[in-house]
């Protein structure tokens, strides 16, 4: 599935070019694809082993992926693809994680 995650700076500049609101705060805020902290001194205490965590995250982008796939590929594929989703998930931990936009905008009068 396809996904663009603009910089900061695009979407700033879409903000400003639609003209309606100026932009007070614009940032990213970087979080763990389990939600667990990115701060390694507070770790990941919720999973038990990497394995746990990768399960957690397939599990996750299985509930928002599944029906898409579902429609398109049929489900006799599922299984097979989000268990080599949770293999390469593992790989990544370490590099995993969701951004997440903290906007804070101002109504042009």
């Amino acid at each position: 599935m396809p996904v663009y995650l603009a910089p900061v700076e695009k979407v700033r500049e879409i903000i400003d070019e639609e003209g309606s609101f100026s932009v007070e705060r614009l940032e990213i805020i970087k979080l763990s694809c389990d939600g667990s902290s990115l701060d390694e001194e507070a770790g990941n205490k919720g999973f038990k082993d990497d394995n746990e965590r990768a399960e957690f995250i397939t599990r996750n982008k299985r509930s928002i992926l599944e029906p898409l796939l579902e429609a398109h590929f049929g489900e006799g594929i599922l299984d097979e693809l989000f268990l080599r989703l949770k293999n390469r998930i593992i790989q990544f931990l370490p590099k995993l994680e969701d951004p997440i936009f903290v906007i804070f905008l101002t109504k042009i009068a």
